[in-house]
């Protein structure tokens, strides 16, 4: 973690100024409730009760042509389904990110990359271990803190190595910060530039977000902003420079010689942030009201995004920033005529020291917009040659370890390997970038290639052990980087078996065996008991008794009905009773259940549940990023529910519960 002493970025101070005026609103708060309490008067003069307001409607959302090649996700949608979206749009560096961090001493707050002992001052930089961003950051980005579990707010690095980036966002500070984001926004409109705006965190500013299917030169990029910028200044005349902070990317090109964080350039706080939604901030908001939209995921889901050649053609449409009248404006000649600025005051105030600062009192716009942009931008006229070079096709080869049959709980790994195209020629690099694998509509993971798989090729590998038995259909996409293609979709069918599997009707009892047992399509007109050390998976059956398992590996109920009691104590595998989402398990309709010191997780999702439900000592954390906790997730219960010494606590993802009986433990309020 670097010292405050060397936090010399103004975008960095900034953001502690607005984290400093947070905490002083929390502060004033708590301040105005103990007085309140002792009885004693506020400070200066008692506010009057302010009268009731009625609070707008929240904006529809605007209608956008579906079809962009974003996956879809609204506020019903499972946790994997949102990751996906949110990933798919807000691309940056997946080697790294940076989390907002509170010191324990001083309240202090800041950013930095996340890495392992961050607190070592000895180790040298080769020595410095990042974490990568990954689908569980994201997700516990956007989730809202369980009690006991630290924030977390993770920064973007949007510039990747090669001084490219997939996106491009417009910082607005300081009081006028509303109406320049929104002529920002309307700039990007009438110049036909999809652009969405967002309340930040401290709640006194805005980012205006632009997206790429593919990543572009930060330079053009930042080409591209500034221009809309110019235009925007045109359209409101007293758009003020100290609202505009800056843009993301900061840099047409990384820093070849920083150290720490500053190798990767600067961050960018990324919007949906669990703790900062509750607050009303970190969401996406009709710029004209300022009035967040209600279904945040179907919004984002709608966003369209610029090719790199559309915003080739905008910035050549656009024309170079220049330094005075705008080009969006005829441009003035030479020696311009007085009328042409505007009528100006006979004298204008102005004070030179380390900057000259000029009143523009009484200065017509025109005047002030080239005064602005005569102060603020590089006046260049050199000429500039554009060498468009076109990204070169590729080659991929989704495979399985299995040979496209595994057995129930064991490891199955899928390779995807990227070559370049018959098309290219002498590629200096190989492919790079992320490759999103699914089983269905279930992200399985989206990896980081690595080079490896034949000349000039890159791979990544996805391994899980908890496809449930059955025939899975395996995707993998590519989605390019600067230098290459994306790549139609892969596809391969993935076979889950058991090595012994029961189906019919069965008079009595059935008692499980190793490796692993299925029980499908069946009717057992008795109880069913698991076996140490093995896998029971049961689907779409009828259970006339209970279902006990001790000691097993994975364990599974769906779609089924049981007629007795549902027992599963020290399961060293994931543990699954109804999920029809990211598990594709249906609810079942059972007696009770009785989960007891399981280490790898468990969810009870969507069942009816005519008795009592205990889920007691849950350790670890299941194959998907929603579970990282015991889950237990909109069941219809009509006894009582009961929950103890899970760590962490059990979660409810938003869904509660029907409990007709009592609440007790961890979740009395699940």
């Amino acid at each position: 973690m670097d010292d405050w002493d060397g936090w010399d970025d103004p975008a960095e101070l900034r953001i502690r100024l607005d984290v400093a005026l947070e905490h002083i609103a929390e502060l004033a708060e708590e301040n105005r409730r103990l007085r309140e309490r002792l009885g004693m008067p506020a400070p200066d003069t008692v506010a009057e009760r302010p009268e009731a307001v009625e609070r707008p409607a929240p904006p529809t959302l605007p209608e956008m042509p579906y079809g962009s090649g974003l996956p879809y996700a609204d506020a019903a949608s499972a946790p994997q389904a949102k990751v996906a979206l949110f990933r798919a749009l807000f691309v940056g560096r997946t080697d790294v990110y940076a989390n907002r961090w509170v010191s324990a001493k001083n309240g202090r707050t800041g950013w930095s990359p996340a890495e392992e002992n961050p607190w070592d001052k000895a180790k040298s930089e080769a020595e410095r271990v990042f974490f990568p961003l990954t689908d569980e950051v994201i997700f516990r980005h956007l989730s809202r803190t369980e009690p006991g579990q630290r924030e977390l707010h993770v920064g973007l690095y949007p510039m990747f190595p090669d001084d490219t980036t997939q996106l491009l966002a417009c910082d607005f500070d300081g009081r006028d910060w509303q109406g320049d984001a929104a002529a920002y926004v309307a700039a990007c409109t009438e110049a036909g530039v999809p652009a969405l705006a967002e309340v930040s965190r401290s709640g006194s500013g805005a980012h205006v977000w632009i997206f790429f299917t593919a990543a572009v030169p930060a330079s053009l990029a930042r080409v591209l902003g500034m221009a809309l910028l110019r235009r925007a200044i045109d359209a409101r005349d007293g758009m003020s420079l100290a609202s505009y902070d800056r843009l993301f990317p900061a840099q047409d090109f990384l820093p070849t010689h920083s150290k720490g964080g500053a190798r990767f350039g600067n961050l960018i706080a990324l919007p949906l942030h669990g703790v900062s939604r509750t607050a009303g901030t970190t969401l996406f908001c009709d710029p004209a009201t300022w009035t967040p939209y209600e279904d945040q995921f179907a919004y984002l889901s709608l966003t369209e995004r610029l090719t790199p050649g559309q915003v080739q053609e905008l910035v050549e449409t656009l024309g170079p920033l220049q330094a005075g009248p705008s080009p969006t404006t005829p441009v003035l000649p030479a020696r311009p005529r007085r009328s042409a600025l505007g009528k100006a005051p006979k004298t204008v105030r102005a004070k030179a020291g380390a900057m000259l600062r000029i009143s523009t009192t009484g200065l017509p716009p025109q005047l002030i917009a080239a005064l602005k942009h005569a102060a603020n931008f590089d006046a260049s006229t050199a000429d500039i040659l554009t060498q468009r070079v076109n990204k070169a096709p590729v080659v991929t080869t989704l495979s399985s370890s299995s040979a496209g049959s595994s057995a129930f709980g064991h490891a199955v790994t899928f390779t995807d390997t990227v070559c370049p195209g018959a098309a290219s020629t002498s590629p200096t690099a190989p492919p790079s970038g992320t490759v999103t694998v699914k089983d269905g509509t279930t992200v399985l993971g989206t990896p980081t290639l690595t080079p490896g798989g034949g000349p000039n090729c890159s791979q990544v590998q996805v391994t899980t052990s908890n496809l449930h038995p059955g025939s899975h259909a395996i995707t993998a996409d590519y989605g390019g980087d600067g230098n290459y293609l994306a790549a139609d979709t892969e596809t391969l069918t993935q076979t889950i078996a058991c090595t012994r599997t029961i189906t019919g009707q069965v008079n009595g009892s059935v008692f499980a065996t190793r490796e692993s047992t299925c029980i499908i399509n069946a009717t057992v007109r008795g109880s069913v008991h698991g076996v140490a050390g093995g896998a029971l998976f049961i689907d779409n059956s009828t259970i006339q008794g209970s279902v006990q398992s001790s000691n097993g590996t994975l364990f599974g109920v769906c779609g089924s009905t049981v007629a007795g009691t549902v027992q599963v104590d020290r399961a060293t595998g994931f543990v699954v009773i109804g999920d029809p989402g990211d598990e594709h398990c249906p609810g079942n309709k059972t007696d009770s259940v009785q989960l007891t010191n399981n280490h790898s997780g468990v969810e009870v999702v969507a069942n009816d549940i005519d008795g009592s439900v205990q889920v007691i000592g849950t350790t670890s954390t299941g194959p998907f990023p929603a579970d990282g906790r015991a889950a237990i997730v909109g069941n219809t219960i009509h006894g009582s529910l009961f929950c103890a010494s899970n760590v962490p606590p059990p979660t409810n993802r938003s869904t509660p519960n029907t409990v007709t009986g009592s609440r007790g433990g961890q979740c009395t309020t699940l």
